[in-house]
């Protein structure tokens, strides 16, 4: 088992996470998103775009094309539960890079496994 290195701290994260761009979403509803993280980006959708009505249940699996940019959007088909990290990694290109040896490690959600098992900087055992 890898030597596990302290996770990143909230502010650590505010810092790589921090940008607030305007969500384009079909007809662009405006709102400032806060979190261009996936799972933030995914929050957002899931809540204001990608519930056809409050009695309809929320499906992980259905398909959905992309419309980010305008009522075409880029057309990629794709399960809903993948919007969120598609737009993050296309759209908005949000990169995150180590703190620690400034690699760029791609997105959030892949940080900490980098920390721990492939960082340049890790503590050794």
């Amino acid at each position: 088992m890898p030597h596990a290195t302290p996770a990143l701290s909230p502010e650590e994260y505010d810092m790589l996470l921090g940008q607030r761009v305007p969500c384009r979403w079909g007809d662009a509803c405006g709102v400032l998103l806060d979190d261009t993280s996936a799972s933030g980006l995914m929050r957002h959708l899931r809540a204001y775009h990608l519930t056809p009505t409050p009695h309809v249940p929320w499906d992980k699996r259905a398909r959905a094309h992309c419309v980010w940019g305008g009522a075409t959007g880029c057309g990629k088909e794709m399960a809903n539960a993948s919007l969120g990290k598609h737009v993050a990694a296309v759209h908005l290109r949000v990169r995150v890079e180590c703190p620690r040896c400034h690699r760029d490690v791609g997105r959030a959600g892949l940080l900490e496994r980098h920390l721990e098992l492939y960082c340049e900087q890790r503590p050794w055992p």
